[in-house]
């Protein structure tokens, strides 16, 4: 008999096939065995790492984990805060982060709920959809033994459009690029009151994208561009119908 392989898809395909007696590429049943055995061990291996994404790093920048490098998911969407955005932001959160409530919505890799967590926020609920890239935050949470971070496995849209949330003292606001989610988030924040008075909001966005469509009570306190990336900082007036400057930073 003689081995016959064919490799379609996932699925490999052993046939045995009689032979004659003077053929000599015929294999022993042993030989077939090792062989088949073999071939299945290797497509194991491969489909585990098919099914694996890679990994990527992202550094906190400063607090008490300063310069810890973390590793989340490389999946499509998943795009870290850049470094010298996060150092800019938190520089203009530094009078109010130590001790903060804060929301991370779309978190992906979770840099920037991470990074509030580093410098003293009190608490940092992650809501992130994609179950692996929850489960790295999760992880990473645990490798840090940080208890003061919460991940919840959930679409943030439709997180958001549930009544009866707690309110923020900061939100992080970075859904995926050209999918037009602003509008819907901004909406829900605002009906659903999750921005807590004198709360701040940060917004990241696409760089051509004109005016953001915010509450009127939200005050623009800093907006900046970096390459492709405009991110701006809102905080709401103590007061929802009060027209006073913000205070200054």
């Amino acid at each position: 008999m003689a081995l016959i392989r064919h490799d379609r898809g996932n699925l490999w395909w052993a046939i045995l096939l009689p032979f004659s007696r003077q053929s000599k590429s015929a294999y022993s049943i042993g030989s077939f065995y090792l062989a088949l055995m073999t071939d299945i061990k290797q497509m194991k291996v491969s489909n585990t790492k098919r099914d694996k994404p890679s990994l990527s790093q992202l550094r906190l920048i400063a607090g008490q984990w300063r310069s810890r490098r973390l590793n989340f998911p490389t999946i499509d969407g998943v795009r870290p805060t850049p470094d010298r955005v996060r150092e800019t932001l938190f520089n203009w959160l530094a009078p109010v982060i130590e001790g903060a409530k804060c929301l991370d919505l779309f978190a992906g890799s979770g840099a920037l709920g991470l990074e509030a967590l580093s410098r003293g926020a009190g608490h940092t609920l992650f809501i992130e959809r994609h179950p692996q890239v929850a489960k790295a935050l999760k992880d990473n949470l645990e490798l840090l033994s940080c208890r003061s971070g919460q991940v919840l496995q959930a679409d943030a849209l439709k997180w958001l459009a549930q009544p009866g949330r707690e309110t923020f003292d900061v939100i992080f606001l970075d859904p995926p690029f050209r999918k037009n989610f602003l509008p819907e988030c901004l909406s829900a924040i605002e009906t659903h009151q999750l921005l807590a008075q004198r709360g701040h909001v940060y917004i990241e966005l696409e760089a051509e994208l004109p005016e953001v469509d915010v509450p009127a009570h939200w005050e623009l306190l800093r907006h900046k561009t970096a390459g492709q990336v405009q991110y701006r900082l809102y905080q709401s007036s103590s007061d929802q119908n009060s027209s006073t400057s913000p205070e200054p930073f």
